[in-house]
């Protein structure tokens, strides 16, 4: 169907129809990879739905939220809890898999100023691996290992402009390898998508985390990569990283070597790269062509200090 906020819209509200929820006001927040509605009742209630994107299957789905139940249930942490309407944590519309979750205070991180802000959420994360590593699912339940370098996706490589395709032809087979490597330790959940929007910060550093979207069995270093990949932007990138690390090492043992960090946030441009364009919205297609030469130059970096 058209990514056309219209069309977004019908199909939010019959999804809210679906949860027994009638808004009595609908603000869209995100139409991106998944679309994102503020939900208001007449009651005060304020809900996050959200739109999944054209794939994934109301079994995949439940699975994430089996998970963030769990951790709801069973940590301190605060998390996007999905609420249950007649039939379900999910309601079908369109073939889009629709979430009506707890909306999460706070505010967001889209530029990083506070240590503090990234030593809590390394504590979050350390957290969170801790429950997954002794968490048993429920039957039935499934979700992706993250061990495929283009996310099950076909490979870009041939849709890519050539100086892109040269440079990430050259990393595919060592970080193909490395993964593989990774994936022969031990593996649970993680969350996969741990950057400034998908975090909530209320006074006191207290940490906030939503979208377990793109949740799955990997390596606790893959999520302190994908982390790392967006503080690089940053220009106190290194203290940034260094603060994640001293509160997640406040918890657990830190789980990447700097050469295994760096070869991880190079594959995380990588496998977005795959995601994007094999997202059916033309419109992130688009926003690929604006960082593509970002990630080229990450990559090329990485493979100019031999480290491949």
């Amino acid at each position: 169907m058209p990514f056309r906020p219209a069309d977004l819209r019908r199909v939010a509200t019959r999804a809210l129809a679906g949860f027994g929820v009638r808004p009595e006001r609908l603000r869209l927040r995100l139409a991106a990879y998944n679309t994102t509605f503020e939900v208001h009742t007449a009651a005060g209630e304020r809900y996050a739905l959200r739109v999944t994107r054209p794939g994934p299957d109301r079994a995949h789905v439940l699975s994430e939220c089996a998970w963030v139940l769990a951790l709801d249930q069973q940590t301190e942490l605060r998390v996007s809890t999905p609420l249950v309407g007649p039939d379900g944590h999910v309601v079908e519309v369109d073939g889009r898999c629709c979430v009506l979750t707890r909306w999460v205070d706070g505010a967001q991180r889209r530029k990083w100023r506070s240590l503090a802000d990234l030593r809590a959420l390394g504590v979050a994360m350390a957290q969170l691996h801790a429950h997954a590593s002794s968490w048993s699912p429920p039957p039935g339940w499934g979700r992706p290992r993250l061990d495929d370098l283009w996310d099950h996706h076909p490979s870009p490589l041939d849709r890519l402009p050539s100086d892109a395709a040269e440079v990430f032809s050259r990393c595919e087979a060592p970080l193909r390898a490395l993964l593989v490597a990774l994936h022969r330790e031990p593996t649970h959940l993680i969350h996969a998508d741990l950057h400034g929007g998908n975090v909530r910060f209320l006074p006191g550093h207290r940490v906030g985390v939503l979208d377990f979207d793109d949740c799955g069995l990997g390596h606790p270093a893959q999520d302190v990569a994908i982390c790392a990949f967006y503080l690089r932007t940053q220009p106190n990138a290194e203290a940034l990283v260094a603060a994640l690390r001293e509160g997640y090492t406040s918890l657990r043992p830190w789980p990447a070597p700097p050469e295994q960090l760096e070869a991880l946030v190079v594959a995380r441009a990588l496998t977005l790269c795959a995601g994007l364009l094999a997202h059916p919205d033309p419109a992130l297609h688009a926003w690929l062509d604006r960082v593509l030469p970002r990630w080229t130059r990450l990559a090329s970096g990485w493979l100019a200090r031999g480290v491949a």
